[in-house]
């Protein structure tokens, strides 16, 4: 996979460092939450109101 931007994303209680590509809303993740790690691939149409309420932390 080929990825546009890498940019660290925090979405409610979720810590996100992912890769996105910003097209296709394509992002592939590893997820800190509480005491949990979480690696996670996600490929999928994200819609615009998910990606409003995304907070850019770093680019």
């Amino acid at each position: 996979m080929k990825f546009d931007y890498m940019w660290a994303i925090r979405y409610e209680k979720f810590d996100y460092m992912a890769a996105i590509r910003y097209e296709k809303f394509d992002y592939m993740a590893p997820i800190r939450y509480e005491n949990f790690n979480y690696m996670a691939g996600h490929l999928k149409h994200a819609s615009r109101r998910e990606g409003d309420r995304w907070q850019i932390l770093k680019n």
